[in-house]
């Protein structure tokens, strides 16, 4: 045991003078014998012990005098330690707070308001996920971003991913060791939280229980982006506006202990963008951004010119421009964060305010966003249910005005028009003439 102690505290000592260019294995024995007492050989057995195992090194200095570091392995392995304490907190959260993280109401009092403007674009994408049971009202309808589901459904699949992504630069030995501890802590905890699901995936039985009076469910997040890393960033942007939603201090960011936990789980896993706030940010204005978006294939780097090509490129290229799109060949297919803009707006402004990307790509990702916006709002009808418009011929009828409403009183039986009974129908209004 006492060996073991050696070991322990002949780290400390060399991790406590790393940043003054090392230490000698003779003075490390001196502080440790003057602090612990013992044996030198014994010592000097640890340090060989250490060096074997691949957790100390030796590197000359300017004297060409040996002295002791840790190994960029045992760096690693220490900060991955330090990241999955964000692990744990995250599930602390997510297992205090059952009832929040999965649905929501769209009118309901809380922290972030959804403008009036922005709600008919959440009616228009909705999904219908079922009710909480048969008997259900119209007028209660419950919204769901599925993030604490999906958290705890794919955080193990995204931590093995982080593990085995080659831009870490885990050696083998060490991606064992973190697998390990993924898989003695974590699964278990997972399970004993999707336990909570028994209903249904789209929210929690403690979510049923406070909501008993039957509302229907409608599922609202953006489509799944097919990397892991992006994909999950995605999820934890919806948490973090629900837990903000219901929990800050009037919406601000970081305002709770329980935003400050979701930001520190994405300081720890997500990367700072490699692209600074330069020069050349002031010269990519929106024709540029637009130019670049139209000739994705091939841009034109006479209009563009180099730099700008290269930013964008660089751009596009990076997690960020995968954030903000999806990288195949359809133009029109091309944007992929379709959640709810008041979800992603305030999802955005986090992770600037966190130095995740910078001046530009806030820029290029908000500017993909509105293209995308207004090619929904010129392109798309406003319902999700299609309409067979072939189905339709001239309605022949008079109009009146019915309490505020448009009466149409045609030639069509019942049952002609039952078939698109709750469908909005563009419909022309024409004089008949005489």
């Amino acid at each position: 045991m006492i060996h073991d102690n050696y070991k322990k505290s002949i780290i400390e000592i060399v991790k406590k003078h790393e940043h003054i260019g090392g230490i000698s294995k003779n003075s490390v024995a001196v502080e440790l014998l003057d602090r612990e007492g013992g044996s030198r050989n014994t010592i000097w057995n640890r340090f060989d012990e250490l060096i074997t195992e691949g957790i100390l090194e030796l590197r000359t200095s300017g004297k060409k005098q040996e002295k002791l570091f840790t190994t960029q392995s045992k760096k690693d392995l220490d900060e991955f330690k330090e990241k999955m304490k964000s692990v744990e907190n995250l599930l602390k959260v997510i297992t205090s707070n059952p009832s929040i993280g999965d649905c929501f109401f769209l009118n309901e009092k809380s922290q972030i308001e959804i403008p009036k403007d922005l709600k008919y674009k959440i009616m228009r994408n909705k999904v219908s996920a079922g009710f909480l049971s048969k008997h259900h009202s119209d007028l209660d309808e419950i919204f769901c971003l599925h993030a604490r589901y999906e958290i705890l459904q794919k955080l193990s699949t995204f931590l093995i991913n982080y593990i085995n992504n080659d831009a870490n630069k885990y050696n083998q030995k060490n991606k064992t060791v973190m697998t390990t501890i993924i898989y003695t802590t974590i699964p278990k905890q997972i399970l004993e939280l999707l336990s909570d699901y028994s209903q249904s995936s789209y929210y929690t039985n403690q979510f049923a229980k406070e909501n008993e009076f039957n509302p229907k469910i409608s599922l609202i997040k953006g489509i799944p982006n097919e990397d892991i890393n992006v994909e999950f960033l995605l999820i934890l942007g919806r948490y973090y506006f629900l837990i903000s939603r219901a929990l800050s201090k009037k919406g601000k960011i970081d305002s709770c202990q329980e935003q400050k936990v979701i930001t520190n789980f994405i300081k720890a896993f997500f990367p700072k963008s490699k692209i600074g706030n330069d020069d050349i940010d002031k010269k990519i204005d929106d024709d540029k951004i637009i130019e670049y978006i139209a000739s994705i294939e091939k841009p034109r780097e006479r209009f563009l010119g180099k730099e700008i090509l290269d930013r964008l490129n660089q751009f596009h290229d990076s997690f960020w421009g995968k954030y903000a799109i999806r990288n195949n060949n359809s133009v029109d297919d091309n944007y992929i964060n379709n959640d709810p803009r008041v979800v992603i707006n305030y999802c955005i402004q986090w992770l600037y305010d966190l130095e995740l990307f910078s001046r530009i790509e806030k820029k290029i990702i908000v500017h993909h966003l509105d293209f995308h916006e207004a090619y929904d709002d010129e392109y798309k009808i406003e319902d999700a249910d299609t309409v067979d418009m072939d189905a339709w011929g001239d309605v022949v009828g008079t109009l009146s005005n019915h309490e505020g409403m448009a009466l149409i009183l045609t030639n069509y039986s019942y049952e002609e028009i039952l078939a698109h009974a709750g469908k909005k129908i563009p419909i022309q209004i024409a004089p008949v003439d005489d």
